[in-house]
């Protein structure tokens, strides 16, 4: 028996550390970048789903033409209920007439994010969104590391109660 548990905290050692690496090193070192095209009509809004993940994403919208204003707003999950469930615009940020944005937002956890831009403006806007995803997934290093001292404690545990009994 205490040799599997010895085996099970190994194999966790193992799979924390390729689980770390792998993310560390691929998410790290590879931006990804998420680019989208479309009009915006006069006075009206374009909506649009996405999973995050707790990755830094760097927002830049521009507007054509330059003379168009737009509203920019990121709602989180609690925004989009907020939002179907009482008609309530409660967003982790905005931006309001605007002739583009360039902004940083920090995900504090995985799950869905709307966006919503609204043209302001009485003539068509033609927007070009780019989200470049840089950094680290915390909330996996934390899994991790917590899987880790798991894995550390099943490890050494038998061992130190068999140096108990001697």
């Amino acid at each position: 028996m205490k040799s599997k548990i010895i085996k099970a905290g190994y194999l966790t050692i193992v799979a924390t550390i390729m689980i770390a690496f792998t993310r560390a090193f691929i998410t790290d070192s590879c931006p990804s970048v998420e680019t989208g095209h479309f009009n915006v009509g006069s006075n009206s809004q374009n909506l649009e789903y996405t999973l995050w993940d707790t990755r830094t994403r760097r927002v830049v919208i521009d507007v054509s033409p330059a003379t168009a204003r737009i509203n920019v707003y990121l709602l989180d999950e609690e925004g989009i209920n907020l939002l179907y469930d009482e008609g309530c615009l409660q967003s982790v940020f905005s931006l309001e007439d605007v002739d583009g944005c360039d902004f940083t937002y920090q995900p504090q956890y995985r799950g869905a994010y709307l966006f919503i831009i609204q043209n302001s403006s009485n003539r068509t806007a033609s927007i070009s969104k780019r989200i470049i995803s840089q950094g680290l997934e915390w909330d996996i290093l934390q899994f991790s590391a917590v899987l880790g001292i798991a894995g550390v404690a099943m490890f050494l545990l038998p061992r130190l109660l068999r140096r108990e009994k001697r």
